[in-house]
């Protein structure tokens, strides 16, 4: 295989690993800011009403 081929077959890898790091880390790392946001939002409440 030429350079040029192997530099493109590098790439598509790259970003299909790429592609696949951040399809199950933004997932979960938005699990976790929904959950913050609604711990926030549930203390706000109760301070709120006592």
């Amino acid at each position: 295989m030429s350079k040029r081929c192997k530099n493109k077959l590098g790439l598509i890898i790259g970003s299909i690993g790429l592609g696949l790091v951040i399809a199950v880390l933004l997932p979960f790392w938005g699990w976790i800011l929904a959950g913050g946001a609604a711990l926030i939002y549930l203390g706000w409440y109760l301070m709120e009403n006592k």
